[in-house]
């Protein structure tokens, strides 16, 4: 008899195939690091590694959100589920690509701010495809594009205890809160770059996925307290650590 896949099947598979597209965009990333080093670095180093990695991670995201369409389709997992997990996969992703392009194996070839400023431009476009296409998804999502098969009996069980629901006056609240904490994280200049902008992917990413009818508790759980705790520890301006006590605040209430 088949047995029907649970949420920690999917997980692994969305994480497979997350870290093989890490690994091809590392290649390539390594291979024109060396042709750089063969033949002298320029202007062009930065141009080819911007563009690697705006399509390579547009194919990430593509083959994840892919997988999640089948997912939905094919089994009784549900859909709103299975997207948090995919929306949390594909922002580690994001990180994960950041690191592997290194701004100080950058700056040493080009030895030029304008190097870094480039790439910080390119990091936050990604940010921003990302939050495009959640969005983009989250609204089939609400329109019923994801179409599950009816589920057996024992698989309605409802599993409230992995899902908080957010008013929305809640959401918002949150919202604005999180704007102005992203504001307060761009603007602390006592960080280093490469900081700011995971700080603020993930800031963007938690405000796409609060727009959804239920949130995964586990994705609010860690947005507290691994996200936000981090941020409070890194950041210094006073700014930073007053918005994330509200937003904490505001995320423990409807954790109760």
């Amino acid at each position: 008899m088949r047995l029907e896949p649970n949420i920690n099947d999917y997980i692994s598979q969305i994480r497979f195939r997350a870290r093989r597209r890490e690994a091809s965009f590392r290649r390539s990333v390594d291979a024109l690091y060396s042709e750089a080093g063969v033949s002298g670095a320029s202007g062009a180093l930065v141009r080819n590694i911007a563009e690697a990695l705006s399509v390579q991670f547009d194919q990430a995201i593509s083959e994840l959100l892919d997988y999640l369409d089948k997912s939905a389709s094919r089994t009784h997992l549900d859909s709103a589920e299975l997207y948090q997990v995919t929306a949390q996969e594909l922002i580690n992703a994001a990180a994960s690509f950041k690191g592997i392009v290194n701004l100080d194996r950058l700056l040493k070839f080009m030895k030029s701010e304008r190097a870094r400023v480039l790439m910080a431009e390119e990091f936050e476009a990604l940010d921003q495809l990302l939050t495009l296409r959640l969005r983009e998804y989250q609204v089939g999502l609400r329109d019923g594009m994801i179409v599950p098969p009816p589920a057996p009996v024992e698989a309605q069980i409802p599993a409230a205890n992995r899902y908080v629901t957010i008013s929305d006056n809640e959401k918002g609240a949150v919202g604005a809160d999180l704007i102005e904490l992203d504001r307060a994280v761009a603007g602390d200049n006592e960080v280093a770059e490469e900081d700011r902008l995971i700080a603020r992917s993930e800031i963007a990413a938690f405000e796409a996925t609060i727009t959804q009818p239920r949130v995964s508790s586990e994705l609010v759980d860690r947005f507290v307290n691994r996200v936000l705790s981090w941020i409070a520890a890194t950041f210094s301006g006073a700014a930073v650590k007053v918005v994330v006590c509200k937003i904490i605040e505001a995320l423990m209430k409807v954790m109760l």
